[in-house]
């Protein structure tokens, strides 16, 4: 079972509401003392054997003209983060591929992978 999201950390002096006109849709805003943090697109209880078929469904379901306007405009730093759920000692194949590997590398994106 694998589980990923798209996080985007702001510096704190970009406006709240300057963030939510950027996804014109309802996110979760938690500020900190030095950046705010939204997590813009989410997928749990994915299930594959490849944690590249995760990042193609979890980037279909991204803008990546907004993502890339947050990081470019907003100074956003961009998080792709992966988590799956090892229960019998089996483990998902680490594998990041051509296109997904290009989206990446266009929004200058770190990633977090996290078993557990």
């Amino acid at each position: 079972e694998l589980g990923g999201s798209i996080v985007l950390y702001f510096p704190k002096e970009i406006p709240k509401a300057k963030i939510t006109e950027l996804f014109k849709s309802p996110i979760d805003i938690r500020i900190f003392d030095d950046e705010v943090e939204i997590t813009y697109k989410e997928l749990k209880k994915f299930y594959s054997w490849e944690v590249n078929d995760l990042l193609t469904s979890l980037f279909s379901l991204c803008d990546l003209d907004v993502l890339l306007n947050a990081r470019t405009n907003m100074n956003a730093k961009i998080l792709v983060d992966i988590v799956f759920y090892h229960y019998n000692d089996i483990y998902p194949a680490l594998l990041f591929e051509g296109d997904n590997m290009e989206i990446i590398h266009k929004l200058h994106a770190d990633i977090s992978i996290d078993p557990y």
